[in-house]
């Protein structure tokens, strides 16, 4: 389905067998942005028909768009699930993780014959998970979200301004 669509996510809807949209915010393959207002909307809409958000950071996340998460670059949209992985772990070994919410954990794990109910490429690496906290306290100390929102509005303005200059330059676009 076309990003941005939110007619193609209306009809997909009203099929009824939908549990969940997952969705790039700034999609990997040409930078391209979800148009403003759509997470939202789209978020709103698949509630109403009890399907999830589902948002997938794993090239967007933690910190690369100048905030924490890409989707957090619209107001209100708080996902049902939240992918991560690549810079989790700084480059240093494979690491991946799923975020969600509370309930959805309960409803998965609900008793302790189901807790392998799923498995992971990357499960039970403690030299993964040390990596990805050492990471994430690197990025606080340092900083790291606010140089890339600083650093990636002064070289989105700056290529911005080079557009008609030069012409295999045509389109500045993204965030961070």
């Amino acid at each position: 389905m076309p990003l941005g669509d939110l007619d193609a996510l209306a009809r997909e809807l009203r099929r009824g067998d939908v549990a969940a949209l997952i969705v790039e915010p700034i999609q990997g393959k040409g930078v391209h942005e979800a148009p403003p207002g759509y997470l939202r909307a789209a978020q709103e809409l698949l509630h109403r028909h009890k399907a999830l958000l589902i948002a997938d950071e794993v090239q967007t996340g933690l910190g690369r768009t100048g905030t924490f998460y890409a989707y957090q670059g619209e107001e209100g949209v708080e996902p049902d699930l939240v992918c991560v992985a690549k810079a989790l772990s700084g480059g240093y070994v494979p690491v991946g993780a799923t975020l969600g919410r509370d309930w959805i954990f309960k409803k998965v794990f609900s008793s302790m014959d189901r807790v392998l109910v799923h498995s992971a490429s990357f499960g039970s690496n403690a030299q993964a998970m040390a990596a990805g906290l050492a990471v994430l306290a690197v990025m606080d100390d340092q900083e790291i979200v606010a140089g890339a929102a600083a650093v990636g509005e002064r070289l989105k303005s700056r290529l911005t301004a080079m557009v008609d200059t030069y012409e295999l330059l045509s389109d500045v676009r993204g965030r961070g």
